[in-house]
């Protein structure tokens, strides 16, 4: 093998290897309640992740990961979309938002008409409102999908629009249910696969594990956990691989 032949072998093999290097695996980080930040490469998905305090019972927005957001440090220098499942105060918290899109001003930020509601005039047009569903394709590898589903307790939140929200990046994809009750519309048209899961901990259920079942997720994320509650959130009938997001740092990496 003559010396030109060799030197580009080893340039396709020191490429090959820059590539894959840069091409970092999907992570995913706690940021209070049902709060996470879905990330790839540099650019990262908030959904329910901006809120302030509201009662004990629910953990605000993790003040280190907001400190970074708002610095554009890492793994948020590139926030490419923030998606909100409903309007209640322990998912989403307007003053929050708008600091957040005051600093990432190009940032997709979507969810449904009572959330907007609560933004000011400015931020309402920057806004992405859906109303039964919507998908947003952001690029060519890339798409958001917000579906209406019903809230839980309905004797009090029947009212509330609370969105499914789907992140199809590339191959992997993940799905949100936000306040979801255990009913079959939850998990209307979810036709593939999802890797990853996220659920309110009240899925654990008989209901919620039917359902969980049916769709069957590489995973699930169980959220909405009390920070007094020690419960295992465990259910033996569950067919995918259970992990509870509880407290700040939790991570998951794919």
């Amino acid at each position: 093998m003559n010396t030109m032949v060799k030197y580009f072998l080893l340039l396709i093999i020191t490429l090959g290897a820059g590539i894959l290097h840069a091409q970092k695996n999907f992570e995913i980080r706690y940021l209070g309640n049902m709060g996470i930040a879905v990330s790839h490469n540099d650019s990262t998905i908030l959904i329910d992740a901006l809120h302030d305090f509201y009662e004990s019972d629910y953990l605000q927005t993790d003040e280190q990961a907001l400190k970074a957001i708002l610095a554009k440090q890492a793994p948020y220098k590139k926030i490419i979309a923030i998606a909100v499942t409903h309007r209640h105060s322990d998912h989403f918290d307007s003053a929050v938002v708008t600091r957040v899109m005051n600093v990432h001003g190009s940032t997709l930020l979507v969810s449904g008409g009572q959330t907007m509601s609560l933004l000011s005039s400015d931020l309402q047009k920057k806004f992405t409102k859906v109303t039964d569903s919507l998908t947003i394709r952001i690029n060519d590898r890339l798409k958001l999908h917000l579906y209406r589903i019903p809230h839980t307790y309905a004797a009090r939140h029947a009212a509330v629009e609370n969105y499914r929200v789907e992140i199809t990046w590339n191959n992997f994809r993940l799905v949100h249910l936000g306040d979801a009750d255990e009913k079959d519309e939850a998990i209307d048209l979810l036709k593939e696969k999802p890797g990853v899961m996220v659920v309110p901990s009240w899925y654990l259920s008989d209901k919620g594990t039917e359902l969980l079942n049916k769709v069957k997720p590489g995973k699930i994320l169980v959220t909405h956990i009390s920070p007094a509650d020690n419960a295992l959130y465990k259910n033996e009938k569950l067919k995918s691989e259970v992990i509870s997001f509880r407290k700040y740092g939790d991570i998951l990496k794919l």
